[in-house]
């Protein structure tokens, strides 16, 4: 194992194993003249030989037959890097960047500085059959802002992101009884939130005002509104919040926009 100069890499983690034998998987480390050898694997010419060095790209050679010489020549990994920032343009520290690519094993995650840079290094340029790679991925996960991806990449590129915050895209309302009375305490209903005619999606408590929000909502969405009353005398009853008024029945049930505000009123008194 040689860099580009013929120089030998030490302490490079090679791996072998057998597509048609996952438990012939054999690990070694070369030595300081580039030097490895894997023992005791089974007979089979499908071996997938991967190399993981510190300071290089890796690399990747399929169908190798046990007991054959496979060599590699090592050179510097490539880069993928950007920035992220908010819709004000102003850098987002502390956002997880994933890059995930169909010849990784696993994604890599980075965190953003205080610059709201990242970076990737130590990339394969080229897949097992020495093709260029451009599928690389990159995508953002953050409790405060939406999730961004871009897809399509290769080594070099740059790819800034700009991301919109979830705290902006809400449903937010307010649940009243049959008299526009407020809730007797908070707590006193759970207000469940779905993607129109699917999932659950989130729930929330009301509040001593009657009041509920749910945010980080995708803006691309439908939503509907069930409302399960927790105490009093409409105790275990469910809502529907309908076009014209509450409904029993979800097939009733309207369909809001994110960004929406809704006043609810119950069939009942507290």
């Amino acid at each position: 194992m040689r860099n580009t100069n013929g120089d030998p890499v030490a302490d490079t983690i090679v791996k072998a194993i057998s597509e048609s034998n996952p438990g012939s998987l054999r690990m070694t480390t070369s030595n300081t003249q580039g030097f490895y050898k894997i023992k005791n694997i089974p007979a089979g010419s499908d071996y997938v030989i991967k190399v993981e060095p510190l300071h290089y790209g890796k690399q990747t050679k399929i169908g190798q037959t046990a007991g054959t010489s496979v060599d590699f020549v090592l050179s510097n990994g490539g880069m993928i890097s950007g920035f992220v920032k908010n819709s004000e343009l102003s850098p987002i520290r502390g956002i997880f960047v994933q890059l995930s690519s169909s010849f990784l094993d696993k994604p890599l995650i980075k965190v953003t500085n205080n610059q709201g840079y990242f970076a990737f290094k130590g990339l394969s340029e080229n897949d097992p059959g020495g093709n260029l790679i451009t599928d690389y991925a990159i995508s953002t996960a953050s409790i405060d802002y939406l999730t961004e991806e871009s897809t399509g990449h290769k080594l070099g590129d740059e790819v800034n992101l700009t991301l919109t915050s979830a705290v902006e895209n809400v449903i937010k309302g307010k649940l009243i009884d049959s008299s526009n009375a407020m809730p007797p305490a908070k707590n006193y209903a759970r207000v469940y939130l779905y993607e129109a005619n699917s999932r659950l999606k989130s729930k929330v408590k009301i509040d001593a005002n009657g009041e509920f929000e749910f945010t980080g909502l995708d803006l691309n969405i439908n939503y509907q509104i069930k409302f399960k009353v927790l105490e009093g005398a409409m105790s275990g009853q469910r809502r529907w919040a309908g076009e014209n008024g509450p409904e029993i029945s979800k097939s009733n049930a309207k369909s809001y926009p994110v960004g929406s505000t809704i006043e609810c009123q119950l069939d009942n008194l507290w």
